[in-house]
């Protein structure tokens, strides 16, 4: 059931499309030569396995899955792995989907993911294992996610 309600959610928000928004309003955008995408509809496949840098082009993990609300049809978390540069291992974050960029990089021509987050920040935020995913429908537990990264969900 709940596999049959997050396709169809995948399938309106792909309709729909979807827009990125900055982590927080006073975080720097990297200067280097990057911009946002041109492109507002992603295929999941063109984000899973993206590039996840911070605000220094970092290279600090990569899109593992996306989280989708079928209700309203919207992403709301990208589930991220981060790699050896912050040592997390099997780890997963559900960032919301509101706090990350996604941005082109004219010198490589080619797309990533902007989450300025540092070591301490990811130290302290909710995650889980690879293999042992939360129940996404848990209020409860997505209530934990949104409010250590200040996210009001319209639900």
């Amino acid at each position: 059931m709940f596999s049959s309600t997050l396709r169809a959610g995948f399938a309106l928000a792909l309709l729909l499309g979807f827009g990125a928004s900055t982590f927080a309003e006073d975080k720097a955008v990297p200067k280097q030569s990057t911009s946002p995408v041109k492109e507002k509809i992603h295929r999941a496949s063109q984000l899973i396995g993206m590039s996840v840098q911070n605000a220094n082009r970092d290279d600090i993990g990569k899109i593992n899955d996306i989280v989708i609300d079928s209700a309203s049809g919207n992403v709301r978390y990208f589930a991220i792995s981060f790699g050896t540069t912050f040592g997390f291992g099997g780890k997963l974050f559900a960032v919301p989907y509101k706090h990350v960029q996604i941005r082109y990089d004219a010198n490589s021509n080619s797309q990533f993911v902007l989450f300025d987050v540092k070591k301490e920040q990811l130290e302290k935020a909710p995650g889980f294992a690879s293999d042992k995913w939360p129940d996404f429908g848990d209020q409860t537990w997505t209530g934990t996610i949104d409010k250590f990264y200040d996210v009001n969900e319209q639900r």
